[in-house]
């Protein structure tokens, strides 16, 4: 369960990154 907290922290600035592009207004 630890390794999905994991992911989803190293996976939040990709997809941050990513939602940025998209939408460069979301933060």
């Amino acid at each position: 369960m630890r390794q999905g907290q994991t992911c989803e922290i190293n996976l939040s600035p990709i997809v941050g990154a990513e939602i940025n592009k998209k939408r460069p207004a979301v933060k």
